[in-house]
């Protein structure tokens, strides 16, 4: 089986990953019994260095939901909306609990194009993942996948 490299040219092949380490960072939200609130906000850091492949967004009902990703140098903190990294390709629910893009292995690996400009990332890079629209999940998560050196 071959995937379309997220990188450029070519495909990867099954087992190619064998030097590689796939991490993620996660951010979650829970509003209580209540839709989570539009700009609510989480906080991160990132412990690995590497190329963002993918995202997943999750909900726990089907629901219209987008996460912008901000995203600074270590010592600039607190990012804001201009530090966006996903440009206008917001990881997006539509009437969905589950969304996912870029190379996501789920059992098998799946590619759909990413649509990032900026999708390296440092350790010590401080993230915020931001509610920028929802309207009935009452609990969220967001993964970003991230392919490290071996």
């Amino acid at each position: 089986m071959t995937v379309p490299n997220p990188q450029g040219a070519g495909t990867f092949k099954a087992g190619e990953f064998n030097d590689t380490l796939i991490r993620k960072i996660s951010a979650q939200w829970n509003g209580a019994g209540s839709a989570v609130a539009t700009s609510s906000y989480v906080l991160g850091s990132s412990e690995v260095a590497g190329t963002i492949l993918g995202w997943t967004l999750y909900a726990d009902t089907a629901s219209t939901t987008t996460i912008d990703i901000w995203k600074v140098a270590a010592g600039s903190w607190p990012p804001t909306v201009t530090n966006t990294i996903v440009g206008t390709a917001y990881p997006t629910l539509t009437a969905a609990t589950y969304a996912e893009a870029g190379l996501i292995f789920s059992g098998t690996a799946t590619y759909k194009s990413l649509g990032w400009t900026n999708t390296t990332i440092a350790v010590g890079d401080g993230l915020i993942f931001n509610v920028k629209t929802n309207n009935d999940a009452t609990i969220l998560m967001c993964n970003l996948i991230i392919q490290t050196g071996s």
